[in-house]
């Protein structure tokens, strides 16, 4: 039972989240965030149904990314 957060919905992130969800005793919640949330809401779309991890969505903004590097 734990929770996961992926920053990012590209390609890689999508197939490793896929795969994230079909351990759901492990995974029960995860949250997908990315610059642009609807790449998110499409994949969770896809995914719900298939999988009993509860799944959230969240858009990302740049100044969020940069305020947490080091400069």
């Amino acid at each position: 039972m734990s929770r996961l957060l992926v920053i990012g919905c590209g390609g890689v992130a999508q197939v490793a989240i896929s795969k994230i969800c079909q351990d759901s005793e492990t995974f029960t919640e995860i949250m997908i965030a990315s610059r642009t949330k609807s790449k998110c809401d499409d994949l969770k779309a896809k995914l719900e149904g298939k999988t009993s991890t509860k799944i959230e969505t969240a858009e990302i903004s740049n100044f969020f990314i940069l305020s947490y590097l080091p400069f």
